[in-house]
């Protein structure tokens, strides 16, 4: 493969930008390394993604980024170095990170895209930018890099904060109309301030692939379950999974044209279940995954789309599109009509579904690789799905609350630059539980303080008052500004800190969780706590210990101590009024009555 890879080096305001040319060559390779690997000296931590890593040592087996925005290196005074493009409209990065190159040990650190093979034109090709920026800290620094995606990306803004109700982590595939006039009947004598969207997740249709054929469970269909949704005044949602069917669809049946192979012809399959456990009750043994090349998948998927709209769903869950990253580039499937790479298809698909679905409708993008949903979504699941457990330990991954607080704290930088982050559903509820009322309120209040999306599955009418309570108490409102994690990042942090501002109110709150499943102590200096320079130069601050039953007695402190046990929290009121929280404001910044 003859050719010249051009490298240009350039100052920004905060670091280098390294812009890369192509010349001469006819064909991209399928991975390209734009820098490094490069030795990294002084590191203390790596930052892959939002999560926070060890440096490898010369024995770890190197560590690949294929799905990233922005990775980070950080030094043991917090000094952070971030690296990746702010343009996202073609080539996914391609990352690499090892603990030893061919000659010596370290921290060695590669960035670049897939190329995915692709032909390249006689002029060459220029990549899109990649750059190096420096802050004192990790948060802020990749909330700056955040925002500089955000700008040359665009995003959408339509959307304020809000509170959801989803069908899946209760009722699972079985939710059926009888349960949706339940669920409608009792929220109309046990109101929920501020609930935005009703929507009906998996198990609505007839096989997966199928959309539009309901099953016996929605009897006359998913149209008059929408209009009874709208008639209560909420935004009817639907659930789809775009590029999935079942082998014993009708789709599959009458177009296995449609599905994506490999060059040898052997199908992409995402989910097996040849067993006894079927997936979500359907009979399928293989659920496939479809060209979306094929303009025949696409007429498919946006006359779905356009259909459910038709008959009155505004809030939109897509799920599983990390399946279009599965095999991606045309090097190693099959495709009916190649050419693009893997994000182009992906965001050229999305353009339309975001016009098939209507400006106005609300996108939750589930299972969903982050760079192809800027500018479509307006809210992205940030892990796995969360279940009514918490194991002990928090690095166990899998469906948890653990899981959701893991994987909800790594991306939090993203949270209101480029959508709403959405950590999934809490478990509100007081029964059908293995968490503890201690393990609820944390995981709600960790929810609430990060101020993304808030939803729920919970049957709302059938929990105590005491639940309904903590589910209020959980809205988002204007009163709250975005969400501060002043030690996020940093070394030696044996519990997590969240602040929510309250400009207008000259307050925050400050909540301080063990997410551990052992007792842990950390004191904090509130003006760090607060990012102040110091205390001296502010009015004088008083807090009060505060939760779904209101505020404690005001008293002055320059330091916050905490001992908690495991999966334990404390939730402080700072004020510099020295007044408490005003009646009915919730942690999210709402003001019910």
């Amino acid at each position: 493969m003859n050719g010249t890879l051009q490298l240009d080096i350039f100052y920004a305001d905060d670091g280098l930008v390294l812009r890369t040319r192509l010349l001469g060559f006819a064909k991209a390779p399928s991975r390209l390394l734009v820098l490094g690997p490069t030795l990294v000296e002084g590191a203390a931590n790596w930052i892959q993604n939002g999560y926070l890593n060890d440096v490898p040592q010369p024995s770890d087996a190197g560590k690949n980024d294929d799905y990233g925005l922005v990775n980070a290196v950080i030094a043991a005074d917090g000094s952070t170095l971030a690296f990746g493009p702010h343009e996202h409209r073609r080539f996914r990065v391609a990352g690499r990170v090892v603990g030893r190159d061919a000659l010596r040990d370290g921290l060695h650190v590669s960035t670049g895209y897939h190329m995915e093979g692709l032909a390249l034109p006689p002029e060459g090709l220029e990549l899109p930018p990649v750059f190096i920026s420096w802050g004192a800290k990790p948060y802020p620094t990749l909330q700056r890099f955040a925002r500089a995606i955000a700008s040359e990306m665009g995003v959408r803004q339509h959307f304020g904060s809000g509170t959801n109700w989803c069908s899946w982590y209760y009722h699972y595939y079985n939710f059926c109309r009888v349960d949706l006039e339940a669920l409608l009947e009792g929220l109309k004598k046990t109101p929920s301030p501020g609930l935005r969207a009703i929507q009906i997740d998996a198990g609505h249709s007839t096989a997966p692939g199928d959309w539009l054929s309901t099953n016996d469970r929605w009897p006359g269909g998913l149209q008059p379950a929408f209009a009874r949704i709208a008639e209560e005044g909420y935004l009817p949602g639907i659930w789809i999974g775009p590029y999935m069917a079942g082998n014993r669809s009708r789709l599959v049946a009458e177009h296995p044209d449609w599905i994506l192979r490999r060059h040898d012809g052997t199908p992409l399959i995402g989910i097996t279940a040849y067993g006894e456990g079927k997936t979500w009750g359907y009979p399928d043994e293989e659920w496939y995954v479809l060209d979306s090349s094929h303009p025949g998948v696409t007429e498919h998927i946006l006359g779905c789309i356009s259909t459910l709209r038709a008959w009155g769903a505004r809030y939109f869950k897509t799920d599983f599109l990390h399946w279009a990253f599965m095999e991606p580039g045309d090097d190693q499937v099959r495709r009916h009509t190649p050419g693009l790479t893997s994000l182009e298809r992906m965001r050229v698909l999305f353009t339309a579904m975001r016009e098939a679905m209507g400006q106005d409708a609300f996108w939750l993008g589930c299972l969903a690789p982050f760079p192809p949903m800027i500018g479509f979504a307006d809210a992205v699941r940030t892990g796995g799905d969360n279940a009514a457990v918490w194991p002990a330990d928090p690095n166990v991954s899998g469906h948890s609350a653990s899981h959701l607080i893991q994987s909800s704290w790594a991306v939090q930088f993203l949270n209101g630059i480029l959508w709403q982050n959405d950590a999934d559903s809490l478990i509100i509820r007081d029964f059908h539980t293995e968490l503890s009322t201690q393990e609820t309120h944390t995981l709600a209040f960790w929810v609430a303080a990060l101020g993304g999306a808030v939803n729920t599955s919970d049957p709302l009418h059938l929990c105590s008052a005491q639940r309904q309570r903590l589910w209020h108490f959980c809205a988002q409102g204007d009163l709250a500004g975005p969400a501060e994690l002043p030690f996020w990042g940093m070394a030696e942090q044996n519990l997590s800190v969240i602040v929510r501002p309250y400009p207008s109110l000259g307050a925050w709150a400050v909540f301080i969780a063990n997410i551990s499943g052992e007792t842990r102590h950390q004191s904090f200096d509130l003006a760090q706590v607060l990012d102040i320079t110091s205390l001296a130069t502010t009015p004088p601050l008083t807090l009060a210990s505060w939760g779904t039953h209101g505020a404690g007695k005001l008293g002055a402190a320059s330091e916050l101590t905490a001992t908690l046990p495991s999966h334990h929290h404390q939730l402080w009121w700072v004020t510099s009024r020295d007044q408490l929280p005003p009646s009915g404001l919730t942690l999210g910044g709402a003001l019910l009555s």
